[in-house]
């Protein structure tokens, strides 16, 4: 691999950027990665974090790995990646045909896949891991339609039960 020292020469702090690849491996450019002569082999080369991308297929390929000892084995994750046709996956390493493809962590309440925040900061749309949708400032928007969807207070979208009132016509069927 090639090491270029990227940093203040007069404050004398410099990152370990390296230009390379491993093996058969495209190539790459990362920080904290030592490339090895094996595809999918590489050490770090200080104690600190690393991280890469990596050129692929006309696409890239984004790795992370957590702090490591100089000089150990790297075991990183493929943390994302953006495909030559423009498809992004993130949380996975395989995209099974969609245009942005996110696969979170867990299938629970207590964590949230999915959010979407204004300038502001303000919380506009959020989808948690086990499936509810929530937006808070739908609450405060209201129509006279929509009777099989109930916002609730919190802003989430719940399939309500269905209702005589709300149908247009209705045919008994059975006995009476």
């Amino acid at each position: 691999s090639d090491l270029i020292n990227v940093g203040n020469a007069s404050t004398g702090t410099f990152a370990a950027v390296s230009l390379g690849g491993a093996g058969a491996d495209y190539g790459a450019v990362g920080y904290n990665v030592g490339w090895q002569t094996t595809a999918g082999s590489y050490k770090y080369l200080q104690t600190d974090a690393a991280s890469w991308v990596q050129f692929a297929a006309g696409g890239f390929k984004f790795w992370i790995a957590g702090s490591g000892t100089a000089g150990t084995a790297i075991t990183p994750t493929q943390a994302m990646t953006l495909d030559a046709s423009g498809n992004l996956v993130v949380g996975d390493t395989s995209n099974p045909g969609y245009r942005l493809y996110l696969k979170t962590q867990g299938n629970t309440s207590a964590t949230t896949g999915v959010i979407v925040l204004n300038s502001s900061a303000t919380n506009l749309f959020a989808v948690r891991n086990d499936g509810y949708v929530y937006a808070p400032l739908w609450y405060s928007s209201t129509t006279a339609s929509a009777a099989n969807v109930f916002v609730d207070t919190n802003g989430g979208l719940v399939r309500s039960t269905s209702s005589a009132r709300y149908k247009n016509s209705i045919t008994k069927i059975g006995r009476a």
